[in-house]
């Protein structure tokens, strides 16, 4: 039964336009279902029932807060701070999209008087312990930290959701699924065993030359050298130029340089999409997260290793790159487009260990990449 997600997005609306209309449209993306201040006018105290209601359908509450407190209500507090009370006394999962650097702020979407300055303070403070929290510096940084911190909340913490109303099952039906999903566990696992036996690997249902071939075609960007640079490569040659480092982890942390974050934006968030990657557990009441190698993402890369090892073992024992090629019958994926992976794990400054040393397995000539302004992080 497909399910759909009710988020409330809570902000002040002046000076957050632009980065509400993002907010929205990355939720709608997400097959979830935006519900905000668009829909009525929050600094009348008498919606306040109607908000309430609003925010009791919702499953997840988004909060962002920017330069400036907001209308305040008859107790003293802005409307934004008096939905969040609320949210937060219904038990919604909220998830803080605060400003990083408000001192860098435009003077135009900043707070003038003192007092107001002083309660958005506080209210960044409250806001921001025991829950997720993620900091932002511009509006193109929203669609990616809302898409990481809303998939991974729903993840962890499913709720109620919304369906459609010809779309509920009555009891008989349930319970036929029920034993259908059993019989198709016993199926899967049958499977499992079947495909063990056999030659060939599979990696999250995918055969190591359809992994291989697909993550070969997926432009990413990396940062390498000193001074740091932005490099165009494939997520495969990022993923085996950077395995140390993917497999310790990589963070979003606020104040993370430049070249993990774009390993953690650019490079890990789009493995997880193959299952090679995926979140791991960190401290408690922190505002950042972990990605990190799979097992299926470390078996690929030490597949990839012995296969690259293997075709270089290959090409020694024989006089010509023809009979070496005849030697290697039935593997379609090449070493090949691995050829760049010297230059950018070698590069100064590179954020890896021991792959920084490695040298290229083939002599095909290192293909220079223009320098592209990276696009935006979804």
């Amino acid at each position: 039964m497909e399910k759909r997600y009710q988020v409330f997005i809570s902000s002040t609306y002046n000076d957050l336009r632009e980065e509400r209309t993002k907010v929205f449209q990355t939720i709608m993306q997400l097959d979830c279902i935006p519900a905000g201040m668009e829909l009525f006018p929050a600094a009348d105290e008498e919606q306040w029932k109607f908000i309430k209601r609003v925010i009791n359908d919702c499953d997840y509450y988004l909060l962002i807060i920017g330069g400036r407190y907001g209308s305040l209500t008859t107790e003293g507090i802005s409307f934004t701070e008096k939905e969040y009370d609320y949210a937060v006394q219904q038990g919604l999962k909220v998830i803080a999209l605060i400003h990083g650097q408000p001192d860098q702020i435009a003077a135009g979407k900043t707070d003038k008087s003192p007092a107001a300055a002083k309660k958005l303070a506080k209210f960044r403070e409250k806001a921001s312990t025991g829950r997720l929290v993620q900091y932002w510096k511009e509006p193109s940084d929203l669609p990616g930290l809302v898409a990481l911190s809303l998939s991974m909340t729903m993840k962890l913490y499913p709720a109620i959701g919304w369906v459609r109303a010809n779309a509920v099952a009555s009891s008989e039906v349930l319970a036929d699924l029920n034993e259908l999903r059993k019989r198709n566990k016993d199926l899967e696992e049958q499977l499992a065993k079947v495909q063990a036996k056999g030659k060939e690997s599979v990696f999250a249902g995918r055969t190591y030359d359809e992994l291989y071939t697909v993550l070969n075609e997926e432009k990413v960007y990396v940062v390498v050298g000193d001074p740091e640079e932005e490099r165009e490569t494939t997520a495969l040659v990022a993923m085996i130029a950077f395995a140390d480092d993917l497999a310790r982890g990589v963070s979003n942390a606020f104040g993370a340089s430049k070249s993990e974050a774009r390993l953690f934006y650019g490079v890990a968030t789009r493995l997880s999409v193959y299952g090679l990657t995926d979140f791991t557990p960190i401290p408690r009441n922190v505002a950042w997260q972990r990605l990190a190698l799979t097992d299926t993402g470390k078996k690929f890369v030490a597949a990839v290793k012995a296969k690259r090892a293997a075709k270089k073992k290959a090409e020694q024992s024989n006089t010509t790159k023809s009979e070496a090629a005849s030697l290697k019958s039935g593997s379609a994926a090449s070493a090949a487009p691995l050829s760049e992976l010297s230059e950018i794990a070698s590069a100064p400054g590179t954020p890896t260990g021991a792959l920084g040393q490695e040298k290229a397995q083939n002599e095909v000539p290192v293909k220079r990449v223009a320098l592209k302004k990276a696009p935006p992080t979804e």
